[in-house]
């Protein structure tokens, strides 16, 4: 994508969103809500930087946007495996530019649903937050990691 291109996709569930910028790539990714289409309170700056959303345990719908640059994007279901962070395949390590959603029974749905078991974590940078899954794959549960002094 280049300068002036905007592109709305849908992320399957269990997926995870990869948008990779050139040093100089500039815009901007919202998750909409899902039952409007109005943007979610997810929005992320691309600012010559990588960033990677989700999974989430429903589809999502994204805008990315470019504004100077250039920027790419990918969607691919999301490895446990893969995570070398981590033992076990429940326990995950997830990030994203705005806080976690608690399981509430439906929408929106939570971060992590079906995907991060107890004690999974998850990072959101923007907030420099630190969370804990404290409840069950299927209905997680982010606690704010206190750290002692």
């Amino acid at each position: 994508m280049i300068a002036g291109d905007k592109v709305t996709d849908r992320l399957p569930a269990g997926s995870v969103l990869t948008v990779t910028s050139t040093s100089t790539g500039v815009g901007y990714v919202v998750r909409y809500g899902a039952l409007t289409n109005l943007p979610d309170t997810g929005f992320m700056s691309i600012a010559g930087a990588n960033l990677s959303v989700g999974p989430f345990g429903t589809e999502q719908r994204f805008e990315i946007r470019v504004d100077t640059g250039i920027v790419s994007y990918s969607m691919a279901p999301f490895d446990p495996a893969l995570n070398e962070r981590v033992p076990g395949n429940d326990v995950v390590e997830l990030y994203g530019a705005v806080t976690p959603v608690d399981y509430t029974d439906g929408t929106p749905p939570a971060t992590g649903e079906g995907v991060a078991g107890p004690g999974s974590t998850y990072t959101d940078y923007v907030g420099a937050q630190l969370y804990i899954n404290a409840g069950t794959k299927a209905e997680p549960i982010w606690k704010i990691f206190q750290r002692s002094a």
